[in-house]
């Protein structure tokens, strides 16, 4: 996995990002990063609401990627929701101008089979790729890349 910081993404960037995960993800994840309580929420605020006819699956968690938090109680633990990345479900997804207009710190990981090959830390504002999806994708968009290191 060949990882790299992705900046300047917004408004057009953030769509055409977006339309080449449709094309390379068959799913993604939100990920509330610290639920307060046992039960999953019966409402949902957008865009979780909206993408809710295409849950795959919602399951509790410590660790997602980019992220692992140390646990003090198990009501504290993220809550993950994995949704088929379709173009109807990515079309809600550019309702908002980019990775972090989602709920508050609300992360988004994409997924081919079971390779991520983009996450967010969005508390942070950062954006991370597998290179080994995207060819020169970035080149094409203008966007600034960083390698991590690893």
């Amino acid at each position: 996995m060949t990882e790299y910081y992705v900046f300047e993404i917004e408004n057009t960037k953030y769509k055409l990002m977006l339309d080449k995960l449709c094309n390379l993800s068959d799913r993604f994840c939100l990920v509330e990063p610290i639920a307060d309580t046992k039960d999953f929420p019966d409402i949902l605020p957008e865009p979780k609401g909206e993408l809710e006819k295409f849950l795959i699956e919602r399951k509790r968690t410590c660790v997602w990627p980019g992220t692992k938090i140390k646990l003090r109680s198990k009501n504290k633990e993220a809550i993950q929701h994995f949704y088929k990345c379709s173009k109807a479900s990515i079309d809600i997804l550019k309702r908002y101008s980019d990775f972090f207009q989602y709920e508050d710190q609300m992360d988004i990981a994409f997924f081919a089979k079971e390779n991520c090959i983009l996450y967010t830390i969005s508390h942070e504002e950062i954006i991370v790729v597998d290179m080994k999806y995207w060819n020169d994708f970035f080149k094409k968009i203008e966007c600034k890349l960083i390698k991590k290191n690893m």
